[in-house]
């Protein structure tokens, strides 16, 4: 399931781009 790896790494990247977007970077 290549396909399901690539949605997974990309919903991760974006939950990370959220979290440090929400976050305060400091």
């Amino acid at each position: 399931y290549e396909r399901h790896d690539h949605l997974f790494s990309a919903f991760l990247t974006l939950a990370a781009a959220l979290t440090c977007y929400k976050k305060p970077t400091t």
